[in-house]
C-alpha cells in the first residue's frame, strides 16, 4: 500500500483526467504515450500520424503490480480457503505414498490445472542446437506463459476498478462488500487462486525452474535496479531483509548496517544514493549516515557485531 493515499489532500477530482495523467506522469507512477491515427497507406505501408497533445497514461509495473496485490489483499481469506480445500483432499490422496508416486499426481494436477487456466492462443518457442548440429525446439516454461497471462489479469482487474480511489485513500470504496456488490472481479480471484495452487505444487515438486513467481523474481528485479548501489544479488538481499527487519530508530540501525556493507565492500560507497534508495524503496527520510569507526559508541558497535556474524553466516 505504498502509494495509497498519494493523492490525497490535492484538489484533482476524477473529471481532471488530462491534469491527473500530467501530474503522475510527472512524478514517475505513470507512462505516457501517444495515440496514433491511421493515415493511410503510403508504398503499401499502413502509416500513423501521432498528435503531441493526445497521451494516454498507463501506470508503471511496480503500481500495477501494488494494486492488483492490494485488491487480491481484500479477497484473500476467500483465495486461501479454496486453495487449503484443494490441498486438503490432495494431501488425502497422497498420504502415505512415495515421493515419485506423490510427483506423479502432482504432475496429473499441475497440467489439469495449467490448460484450466492458461488461454492457448499463442505458443513460444526457443530453440537450442545440440551437439550433433541438430535444432531442437522447446516450449516456454508453463510458468513463463502463466507469467504473460498474469500482466494481463493484473491490468484487467485495473480497468475493472478504477485506480484513482486507490491513490485518494478512500477506503470506504474499498471495502469488500462494495466491490463485490459493483464490480466482478470472480474471474481475477480464480485464476490467483488456482496459480497459487500451481505455485505451491511447483516448490514441492520441482517440475521446472521458478523464475517467475518466487521471491529471488523480485529480488533480481530490485537489485537490476540498484546495480549502482549493490555489487551482487546477495548483498542486496542481505540488506533489504535487515531494514525491513528494523522495527525501531531506523537511522542508527541504517547506520551501523551501511558500515557492515561498506566494510565488507558489499556495496558502492556512495551515501547520497543509499539514502535515495531508503526513501524510495521504505519510505525512511534519512539525511546524514554518521561513520562512527573513530567514535565510541557502544550500542552501535554491538549492532555491527551481530551484522557482520549474520552476513559471515549467510556466506559461509
Amino acid at each position: 500500500m505504498k502509494h495509497f493515499g498519494y493523492l490525497k489532500g490535492t484538489a484533482f477530482t476524477k473529471d481532471d483526467k488530462e491534469e491527473l495523467a500530467h501530474r503522475l506522469i510527472k512524478d514517475g507512477l505513470f507512462v505516457g504515450r501517444h495515440i496514433g491515427q491511421n493515415s493511410g497507406f503510403k508504398d503499401g505501408i499502413l502509416e500513423f500520424t501521432f498528435d503531441p497533445k493526445t497521451v494516454v497514461a498507463d501506470p508503471v509495473d511496480d503500481l500495477v503490480d501494488e494494486y492488483y496485490d492490494f485488491l487480491m489483499n481484500i479477497y484473500k481469506y476467500d483465495i486461501a480457503l479454496d486453495k487449503l480445500s484443494f490441498f486438503k483432499e490432495f494431501n488425502d490422496i497422497i498420504f502415505g505414498l512415495e515421493y515419485n508416486q506423490q510427483k506423479t499426481i502432482a504432475l496429473q494436477h499441475f497440467k489439469e490445472i495449467y490448460n484450466d487456466i492458461y488461454v492457448d492462443s499463442m505458443t513460444f518457442f526457443t530453440e537450442e542446437k545440440s551437439e550433433n548440429g541438430i535444432v531442437h525446439s522447446y516450449n516456454f516454461s508453463k510458468l513463463k506463459m502463466l507469467s504473460y497471462q498474469y500482466r494481463v489479469f493484473k491490468f484487467n482487474a485495473i480497468s475493472k476498478i478504477n485506480m484513482y480511489y486507490y491513490l485518494l485513500g478512500n477506503e470506504d470504496f474499498y471495502r469488500k462488500e462494495n466491490l463485490s456488490e459493483n464490480f466482478d472481479l470472480a474471474e481475477e480471484i480464480y485464476f490467483e487462486t488456482e496459480l497459487q495452487i500451481l505455485v505451491e505444487l511447483n516448490d514441492r515438486y520441482k517440475f521446472e525452474e521458478d523464475l517467475y513467481f518466487t521471491q529471488i523474481r523480485l529480488d533480481k528485479k530490485k537489485f537490476e535496479e540498484y546495480g549502482h548501489i549493490f555489487k551482487t544479488l546477495k548483498s542486496y538481499q542481505f540488506a533489504n531483509n535487515k531494514i525491513k527487519s528494523f522495527t525501531e530508530d531506523h537511522k542508527a540501525h541504517i547506520e551501523s548496517l551501511y558500515e557492515v556493507l561498506t566494510s565488507h565492500k558489499l556495496i558502492n560507497d556512495h551515501k547520497e544514493n543509499f539514502m535515495i534508495f531508503l526513501k524510495k524503496e521504505y519510505d525512511l527520510d534519512i539525511t546524514k549516515i554518521i561513520n562512527y569507526k573513530d567514535k565510541v559508541n557502544f550500542v552501535h558497535n554491538e549492532r555491527v557485531a551481530l551484522f557482520n556474524t549474520e552476513w559471515n553466516k549467510l556466506t559461509s
